[in-house]
């Protein structure tokens, strides 16, 4: 059994869910995915934002580090000599925003640009940060009154005994009112300095190298350099936001809802389309997914079965068995006929040659679409059966006399049928165009009875006519089989008038599967005791 790839049938359920519960779930997958977006969006701004400030800072940083490279290369005599403490100004004087610079052997300061040689050495204290990965030692947000500048607090950088005083950092440009932004300093022990922007946006041991995430209603981003020495912490207020942008806000969520819901009802046609039985049909119209239905064909004097009459069936991509009633007009308006019937024959071969013994003639009657019927190609369809050459079937064809199929079209269709050995059935005879002229004056190999006589009550007008009219057939002298034999009395008077040579019919059996065929081909029909039976 093949059914649709898992794609075609994941869609196939998807279109035949109802349009409300498809809207619900596609409003709930666009509300998801704009938020998902919004929140990709701001932790990417936000992240670039962080970055920007961070390479800021270490602008700074590495500006200081090349100073103090400058001055401990270019220091001259003894250490806080005039010498040297001139020295050390010569390179205050590069115009790169630094001017304060200090000799600090052992955390001590001894002299300095300012104030020289200091008569007493002054202490630092610990360092905040010894040693970090640019090879700079720290001392935040000191008092520096002590060398020289009162009331002013900055952060010392040491290298290698010589310092240098940023007496502030980059401050943050102005930034929309719902966005804070801290920039601080750690340390391997947790502990957290405070150097530009809002305080506390962060807590001792929470800075890592990238922390981001909603708690509440603000969005918290933390972003480190990889020393983990300097890092910035921003907060966006969810509030703020939404009170200072609500008119855009909600315009862009109607924007959206609105393309949402033509997304949504555009989809839903086209899944509909998609999913229509014809689409389906169309689309799976193959060998696999036809399944071919046989109803035996009784033999009235011998009571056994001696034929059956193929008829199609398609497999649906759910499993179900779909009737020729759902799809004939579509191959038809497709203008498959041909590949149609010709996949109908190929499968019923596969299955027939497996099931009929070799020495047993077995005769297969098939349908042909009254279009095909002049068609010199419709011999094509019927290769499998013609060139096996030990072939057990004998292959009848039955058309219906129809509009479109007039005398001349019926003389052709007989030419080339009878030229490859294929007899010609009229079939559904009694109704439409069908009529006794054609009967006699063409050389039919056989009639059909069509099933509205044998189904009609023996009181109705059709009822009375269904003696006569098997009469008529008779005096043809041709096969006749009778369809829509539905109760063994009425099979049981045609077997004991003899007015007729085959029958078929739900008394004999429905159509069935390959399978239940052969177990009515093997068995001997008793018309007397179903006769009485019924």
């Amino acid at each position: 059994m093949k059914f649709e790839p898992a794609t075609h049938f994941v869609l196939a359920h998807i279109a035949n869910l109802s349009f409300r519960t498809l809207a619900i779930i596609l409003l709930m997958a666009s509300s998801g995915t704009m938020v998902y977006l919004a929140n990709t969006f701001l932790s990417h701004q936000i992240s670039n934002q962080n970055a920007v400030k961070i390479a800021q800072v270490y602008n700074v940083i590495n500006t200081a580090r090349s100073s103090l490279d400058r001055a401990f290369n270019e220091s001259k005599g003894a250490s806080c000599s005039d010498e040297f403490v001139s020295s050390l100004r010569k390179v205050a004087f590069i115009p790169d925003g630094l001017n304060e610079f200090l000799f600090v052997p052992s955390n001590k300061v001894l002299c300095g640009t300012t104030l020289g040689r200091l008569s007493e050495a002054v202490s630092l204290g610990t360092r905040d940060v010894r040693e970090s990965e640019s090879g700079l030692s720290f001392w935040f947000n000191r008092e520096l009154s002590s060398i020289g500048r009162p009331g002013s607090r900055g952060t010392i950088i040491e290298r290698e005994g010589f310092a240098s005083v940023i007496p502030f950092f980059p401050a943050s440009e102005a930034l929309q009112p719902w966005i804070q932004m801290e920039l601080f300093a750690s340390n391997k022990n947790g502990s957290t300095y405070h150097l530009a922007g809002d305080k506390n946006l962060v807590q001792s041991n929470s800075s890592t190298s990238v922390v981001k995430g909603w708690r509440n209603n603000f969005f918290h981003s933390v972003s480190c350099h990889s020393d983990q020495v300097f890092c910035v912490a921003t907060r966006f207020d969810l509030k703020i936001f939404l009170y200072h942008n609500a008119p855009v806000i909600l315009f862009a969520i109607a924007l959206l809802y609105a393309l949402t819901w033509w997304a949504i009802l555009s989809l839903y046609r086209l899944l509909q389309i998609y999913n229509s039985f014809e689409a389906r049909f169309l689309r799976n119209l193959s060998t696999e997914n036809i399944v071919p239905y046989y109803q035996p064909i009784l033999d009235i004097r011998s009571g056994r079965v001696i034929g059956c009459e193929v008829l199609a069936r398609f497999r649906d991509f759910d499993g179900m068995i779909v009737t020729p009633d759902k799809f004939i007009d579509l191959v038809t308006r497709a203008g498959l006929t041909i590949e149609f019937t010709k996949l109908v024959v190929d499968r019923a071969y596969e299955e027939l040659s497996h099931l009929i013994p070799k020495d047993q003639q077995f005769q297969v009657n098939f349908n042909v679409f009254p279009r095909d019927a002049t068609n010199p190609d419709i011999l094509d369809v019927f290769n499998k059966f013609q060139d096996d050459p030990n072939t057990q079937f004998s292959l009848v064809v039955e058309i219906v006399e129809t509009e479109e199929l007039e005398l001349p079209k019926i003389k052709k269709a007989l030419k080339i049928f009878k030229t490859a050995g294929i007899k010609v059935y009229i079939d559904d005879f009694g109704t439409g165009y069908s009529s006794l002229e054609n009967l006699f004056s063409l050389p039919f190999d056989g009639t059909k009875l069509d099933r509205s006589f044998a189904l009609a009550p023996p009181d109705s007008l059709m009822g009375k006519m269904f003696i006569q009219v098997l009469h008529l057939l008779k005096a043809s002298k041709r096969p006749v089989v009778v369809e829509g034999i539905e109760n063994f009395s009425l099979l049981a008077m045609l077997q004991k008038t003899g007015n007729a040579h085959y029958a078929q019919g739900y008394a004999i059996s429905k159509p069935v599967c390959a399978s239940k065929l052969e177990e009515l081909f093997v068995m001997k029909f008793d018309f007397e005791r179903n006769r009485d039976a019924a």
